[in-house]
């Protein structure tokens, strides 16, 4: 999704198919394509702590997008201190 929560892309799997395994094929199949990222305009993906393995994060780079992946424990902790901020996930 983007910041506005407009999804960029659908991959249907399994139920008991973990969603970090199947990342590179999310990022594949986005529809909206930037020719170049602009010169201080970079991509980042915000995404939770299913994708802290090595090769998902491989594969974020890969891409071209600034992995931001946040543990769920400081994300709580950051909500219970200031509430009104949004999940960056």
């Amino acid at each position: 999704m983007d910041g506005r929560g407009v999804p960029l892309s659908i991959v249907v799997t399994a139920a008991n198919v973990n969603d970090g395994k199947r990342i590179d094929q999310v990022l594949s199949a986005i529809v909206v394509k930037r020719e170049r990222t602009p010169m201080r305009r970079n991509k980042h993906l915000c995404a939770d702590a299913g994708y802290r393995s090595a090769e998902a994060l491989r594969i974020i780079d890969k891409h071209g997008y600034i992995a931001h992946v946040v543990d769920r424990r400081k994300e709580a902790a950051v909500k219970r201190r200031q509430p009104w901020k949004k999940a960056r996930r």
